[in-house]
């Protein structure tokens, strides 16, 4: 009984042992294949790689073409013209000041010295007090002179400054560098002009209504009704002749303009007399000037 249980134990021991060698000879199947989801399948693939190109040079060559040098003489000649007369115009305009300023300080003096009130009295008189207003602006003036002698002109650094670089040629570029200049000083100019013409119109309307106010005050005196009636005359006179003039004659930076538009030709450096409005701490009015 014993041997037989030895001999079934032994024979299941080699069907076991059997049946593990048959199965560790039979191949691993292979995992099945991962399906792409319906999302995955959408999903484009990316596009090609595109070269970016690099980006410009930031420095410019400019162009070395060369303008005619008989038209490089000719802006030469109107910007030193143009120079020379804003000079004239400066030297005329600040010995005008200084002397105005000289004597207005001078008669202010006069008229104090010879004034019974104090300053620091019981007040003023007429005298006293137009004394005083011409002691405080005629050192005013006298500075604004000499101001003008010691400035320079922004007509006179360009026409430096164009004239060196024209010394070796003028350039296109240059050349509308020039032109962008120009315009912008003619508008300006073009603005002033409008704006100087508003302003003598308008004192004719002031004229007007000091004649009104003097014909309708009837309390005057025989000599204050003929100052009114002179003062509002002459304003009106003084604004009629500032507001035509206004219009009717050109800047000095309007007429540069157009020259260059017309290529520069010689009669636009030519004698001439020009008309400018002027301002200063002390007053205002026209700036009349010739070059011949």
């Amino acid at each position: 009984m014993k041997t037989n249980r030895r001999a079934f134990a032994a024979t299941l021991v080699v069907v076991l042992f059997v049946g593990s060698a048959v199965r560790a000879q039979e191949p691993i199947p292979a995992p099945p294949p991962v399906l792409a989801t319906e999302t995955e399948a959408e999903v484009p693939a990316p596009p090609p790689a595109v070269a970016i190109p690099a980006p410009p040079a930031t420095t410019l060559a400019l162009s070395t073409e060369m303008m005619d040098p008989m038209l490089a003489s000719r802006v030469t000649a109107l910007l030193d013209y143009r120079a020379s007369v804003t000079r004239r115009e400066m030297i005329f305009s600040g010995i005008t000041l200084m002397a105005l300023g000289a004597v207005s300080t001078g008669l202010g003096a006069f008229l104090v010295s010879n004034s019974d009130d104090s300053f620091v009295g019981r007040g003023l008189d007429t005298d006293s007090f137009f004394g005083w207003l011409l002691v405080a602006t005629g050192p005013a003036a006298v500075i604004q002179g000499i101001g003008l002698f010691a400035l320079t002109a922004p007509v006179e650094e360009r026409a430096n400054r164009y004239n060196a670089q024209f010394a070796d040629g003028m350039s296109r570029e240059e050349y509308a560098a020039l032109g962008g200049e120009l315009r912008a000083d003619a508008s300006m100019a073009h603005f002033q002009r409008m704006l100087g013409s508003v302003a003598g119109f308008s004192m004719c309307a002031g004229g007007l209504a000091a004649i009104f106010v003097t014909g309708a005050s009837s309390n005057l005196s025989d000599d204050d009704r003929t100052f009114g009636y002179a003062f509002g005359g002459t304003t009106i006179a003084v604004g009629a002749l500032t507001g035509i003039l206004m219009l009717a004659v050109r800047l000095p930076q309007e007429r540069d303009w157009q020259a260059y538009q017309e290529g520069v030709p010689p009669e636009s450096y030519s004698a001439r007399i020009s008309v400018s409005p002027s301002a200063f701490a002390s007053g205002g009015g026209l700036n009349v000037s010739g070059s011949f």
